[in-house]
This record gives C-alpha cells, structure tokens and sequence, in this order.
C-alpha cells in the first residue's frame, strides 16, 4: 500500500491458512527496501513457522529469489489459472462449485 503523496508505503505478507497479516512501514516501493522491510519482521517469525513464500508480479518483488535466500524460504510465482480460480471462488462462490481449472 502507497501512503499520500506516493510518500512512504505499507508492506503486508498474509499467510493464507491462518490469515495472520504482518505489516511494517517502508520508505519506498523499491525492491530492496520491500526486502528490508520483510527480512526485519520475518526473521522475528521462528524458521519452523516460514516456509513458503507466494510474490505476485510487482516490480517490488523483483528481487524475491535474494529474499528467499536470506529467510530460508522456498518460493514460487503465482499461476495466472490459480490466480483465476481464486478470484472466482472469492467473488461469486455459488458459481465457483462448477467452475474447474485446467490441470488442478
């Protein structure tokens, strides 16, 4: 999330089976400082509770493999079917029973 005035930003990493939101305020949407910012409050996190790490396609998360590396983390981009079939169920559920994506 960008702050007024494109000053300051806000990076969040949700994680998706317990919902718990991590947040901590950035100075910019570059990629090394989103990378400072998440190395800080992930290494408070005990390495038997990161695992895996989901990047969407932002310029910010360019630098995701570096980011892996330090926190011991594996890590993947997301599949644009995936993406779809999560934005289905989450929009319109009762249609999402029916909808299947190709090869999952």
């Amino acid at each position: 999330m960008i702050g007024g005035n494109h000053h300051g930003v806000i990076v969040t990493h949700v994680d998706k089976a317990s919902k718990f939101l991590v947040a901590d305020l950035g100075k910019n949407k570059t990629s090394s400082e989103v990378n400072k910012v998440t190395v800080k409050f992930f290494t408070r996190i005990p390495k038997t509770q990161r695992k895996t790490m989901i990047f969407d396609n932002g310029k910010e998360f360019s630098g995701h493999a570096e980011l892996s590396k330090k926190l011991g983390l594996l890590w993947a981009l997301p599949d644009p079917w995936l993406k779809l079939y999560w934005l289905i169920h989450y929009i319109f559920p009762a249609f999402a029973e029916n909808f299947a994506v190709p090869g999952y």
